[in-house]
């Protein structure tokens, strides 16, 4: 059960650092030692009705783009190509060659909305002295600037006669939204170019650039070995992700089939004093820094995204009630299927949290950890993984 537990934790980490402690309201409420709601000792049929016929079985539903083609694994090796590219001519500048796919182009350019240059669309006040280089192919730029640079003669431009390049700026565009989905044209000036060669895929490449060891050595013909090679390592990649989605839809698929008998006050009540003290300090901390906020409300609308007068508290409570709700379904479950925590498990948390902080530069200790955490959290985060694991190991993922 333990092996997809790492890889499950993007679903419950936002669950695992806000869990401590709550005051539990109801003589069928019990608590832990430090006041917090008690799954493990709750009768959770109480609060949630469930049972194996809502949860075994299931079917997930994941977008196709989740898999891992033949078109995935082209591109990924192109990027790879494309990134070992070499340089020629010892980079000596090119003028009066056509600009080639995987060659740096050095260029000046400016952005017009109907005629109308717009902000950040120019470099051109840096003229001559410093043009931008931009490499053909690495997606730098927005969709069709590149391609449209292939063929261009360096010589051929100038200052005053630059090349019209169009393209449509994306429908999500987050550096700039009021240019997303709108038509622009560029007037480009490519100063020079520096000429690249984009390795071929053969033996060689797959070998001394790519860095694929064959099993045996002296073998030939390898790219249809090597691509099947990166199509394993593409899916390992993806994994994570794919589990992350199915237990996602899994959860909210139980979400509308169970019945919520009562949601424990106490719990409510916990999330919501939590978060507002999370949200009050970020307010401070953006405040220090400069930003200005009329008042909370102001700060919640602006930090949620959400128009000015939103009412950002019903969003709140509906996204920790939601998070409450999981929780109440992942332990109801394991009491239905007498599914208990061990030692090794617990162990297992523990040991997950040191390696998160280290991946992050950070040192904690177990004592640091259970400290921070407390006990019952740990266990709590624990099961709600192992339950997880439990759904995505008896359900089956289609891809749409």
């Amino acid at each position: 059960m333990l092996k997809n537990k790492r890889i499950l934790k993007s679903v419950c980490a936002a669950l695992c650092l806000i869990i401590v402690a709550a005051a539990v309201v109801g003589c069928a409420e019990k608590k832990t030692k430090d006041g917090r709601f008690d799954y493990f000792n709750s009768k959770m049929s109480k609060f949630v009705l469930i049972s194996p016929d809502d949860y075994m079985g299931m079917v997930a539903k994941l977008p196709a783009a989740y898999l891992v083609t033949d078109e995935t694994v082209q591109s990924y090796i192109d990027d790879q190509l494309f990134n070992n590219k070499i340089e020629l001519n010892g980079g000596e500048s090119q003028v009066d060659q056509p600009i080639r796919y995987g060659d740096t182009a050095y260029i000046f350019y400016e952005g017009f909305m109907d005629g109308v240059a717009f902000s950040g669309g120019s470099n051109m006040t840096n003229a001559p002295s410093n043009p931008y280089a931009l490499s053909i192919g690495s997606g730098s730029f927005i969709d069709g600037f590149e391609e449209q640079l292939i063929g261009v003669v360096p010589n051929r431009t100038s200052q005053e006669n630059r090349v019209k390049v169009e393209v449509t700026f994306p429908e999500v565009y987050p550096q700039s939204p009021d240019l997303a989905g709108k038509k622009a044209e560029f007037y480009v000036w490519v100063v020079r170019a520096v000429q690249y060669e984009i390795p071929e895929l053969n033996d060689k490449t797959i070998k001394e650039i790519l860095k694929y060891q064959p099993a045996d050595k002296n073998a030939t013909g390898l790219e249809a070995e090597y691509r099947a090679y990166v199509k394993k390592n593409l899916e390992a990649v993806n994994l994570p992700a794919i589990q992350s989605a199915a237990i996602e839809d899994l959860l909210d698929q139980l979400m509308d089939k169970v019945t919520f008998k009562k949601i424990p006050e106490s719990e409510l009540e916990y999330y919501h004093d939590t978060y507002m003290t999370q949200y009050r300090e970020s307010m401070e901390k953006y405040s220090q820094i400069g930003y200005e906020f009329d008042d909370f409300d102001d700060f919640m609308c602006q930090y949620l995204g959400l128009p000015d007068g939103s009412d950002w508290e019903t969003q709140v409570k509906d996204g920790y009630t939601d998070v409450i709700k999981k929780h109440m379904i992942c332990h109801a479950i394991a009491q239905i299927e007498q599914i208990e925590l061990t030692d090794e498990e617990y162990e297992a948390e523990i040991q997950y949290y040191i390696d998160q902080a280290s991946y992050n530069g950070q040192t904690l200790t177990r004592a640091d950890v259970v400290e921070t955490l407390g006990e019952y959290t740990i266990r709590d985060n624990a099961m709600y993984s192992k339950i997880c694991s439990m759904l995505y190991d008896n359900s089956t993922i289609i891809y749409e």
